[in-house]
Formats: structure tokens, sequence, C-alpha cells
């Protein structure tokens, strides 16, 4: 159809559609999420744009509708990005994910609902909580090893599971996962229905840790300038819904089970002042 006198027609197409999952609730996360790009090949790409409805659009240009883009997405818990700002900011543990824009010609090909992105979150230490959450805070550290204090195991990811003697996860029933933030502290939440049936007040869960190898800066000023720079880059093996990668099942590549233990949580509490874990 052609445009009235006077007016320009201009077709925008989405490149994807990101609706940010939270890991706890199961639920789209209500509240503003900063998402970016990591923009060391392609410092130019165009912003992506935050809706009302609180789900974010890339769309495309010309530079990405050609040829198939690589991009690392970037998601964060504050406004700038940079995980720096107070303790009431940090709502969701940060994640990175690489993904590849197919071209345009294959996106129109396709249904609109390949379009569309959905990453879980894991809920971090100023997660928004129900005074009748079940569940526990706690703090993950690497032990003293020569020269190097002891110090803050960051971006781990932790697992709960029943019954608490299994300690094979491959025959255990996992009812929750969690992950750390920099500074080595999770916030696992168990949902409602993971509640084991019976009288009892408390329940016995075994959790168990896993950690990728700690690494060095290629900087020593990108901690600095950059606090997300070591957060684990995670591939998607697709866009679906079930994806293990965008759910959180799936852990990152390279990690390992380092620290397991048995804990008896209260339901309706939230257990505090546990030891830490250490490995």
């Amino acid at each position: 159809m052609n445009a009235p006198a006077g007016f320009v027609a201009q077709t925008r197409r989405l490149a994807v559609g990101i609706e940010l999952m939270d890991a706890a609730s199961a639920q789209p996360v209500l509240m503003p999420i900063h998402i970016g790009l990591d923009e060391v090949t392609a410092p130019r790409r165009p912003p992506l744009r935050r809706l009302p409805s609180n789900r974010y659009a890339l769309l495309y240009r010309d530079d990405l509708a050609s040829a198939p883009q690589p991009l690392v997405l970037r998601v964060s818990a504050t406004p700038d990005g940079r995980y720096s700002l107070p303790y009431a900011h940090r709502g969701f543990v940060p994640r990175r994910l690489a993904l590849t824009l197919p071209t345009l010609a294959n996106a129109e090909a396709a249904p609109p609902a390949d379009r569309t992105l959905r990453p879980w979150l894991f809920p971090a230490a100023a997660y928004p909580l129900s005074n009748t959450a079940t569940g526990l805070r706690a703090h993950v550290f690497r032990n003293a090893a020569g020269d190097v204090p002891r110090r803050a195991a960051r971006w781990v990811r932790v697992i709960a599971s029943i019954p608490a003697a299994q300690a094979d996860l491959d025959l255990a029933n996992i009812i929750a996962r969690g992950a750390g933030d920099d500074r080595g502290e999770f916030l696992l939440l168990l949902p409602p229905a993971a509640s084991q049936p019976g009288t009892q007040p408390t329940m016995q869960v075994r959790i168990t840790v896993f950690a990728g190898a700690e690494a060095d800066p290629p900087d020593p000023d990108l901690p600095a300038r950059d606090p997300l720079w070591d957060v684990p880059l995670e591939t998607p093996a697709s866009w679906a819904a079930s994806d293990g990668v965008l759910t959180g099942a799936t852990l990152p590549v390279g990690y390992a089970a380092v620290a397991s233990r048995v804990v008896a949580l209260r339901l309706g509490l939230l257990a505090r002042g546990i030891a830490d874990f250490e490995f």
C-alpha cells in the first residue's frame, strides 16, 4: 500500500524478542532488567528496546539482515548493566548468552514464535521474597591456596535434591536450582510443590554446589571496568522454551560438583546463617 502524500512508510522487522523468566516462580520477570550486548566485535549494533510489556526487542537493520549474526547477550539486574549498584538492585544473578541471529530471509520463512527467546534468571540477594518462602541463603568460598587467600567463589550454580541421602544426582529428584553472584552468595528457593508430604516441620535436602575453573582477567584493570567480565558464557542449543541452557538446567561448560551437604530446611522459613560451603 502506498503512503499518502507527505508521509513516509517504514517497516521494522523483529530480529529477536526476549521475555525474561523468573526461575523461582516460572513466571515472566516484572521488574525492569538491563539487557545489553557484549560489544567486542560489533560496537555499533543497535541497543535492545524495552517495551511497555517488559519484553525486549532487537530489530533488524541492514547490517543484521543479510548474514547470520553472532552476538553475546548480557542480562543483569541493574539499570546500567554494571552490577555495581547498592544491594537493593541485586534482584537476579546476571547471565551471558551466545546467540546467532538468522538472516532476515530465514527469519521470515520461519514461524513468528521462532524469534522469541525466554532466558530464565535465578534469584539474587535482593530478590523480593514471600514471608513464607522455604529455602536458604548461603555463601560459597574457594579455600586459600599458596599465596592466594580464601575468596568468594563467583557465579556458582546450586542444586537442591531429594532424598537427601542420595548423593548421586542421576538417581535423585532435583527440586530446585539456583545461582551464586560475584560475592559467592546464593539464594535458593524451593517451590511449594517440593515440600515433602507429612507432619514434620522440616525437610532434609541435599545441596550440591557446582563451579568452573577460576579465571584470571586478561587485563588487571578489567574487573574494575567490568564487574561481569567472568560471568560464564552459555550457548543455547536452540531458542526453544525448553532448551536446557535457557532454563538453567544445563550447567555452563566446565562446571563440576565441588561441594555437597545435607541441610534441614524448615518449611515456610528462609534458612540464614548456615556454615559456608567451601572447596
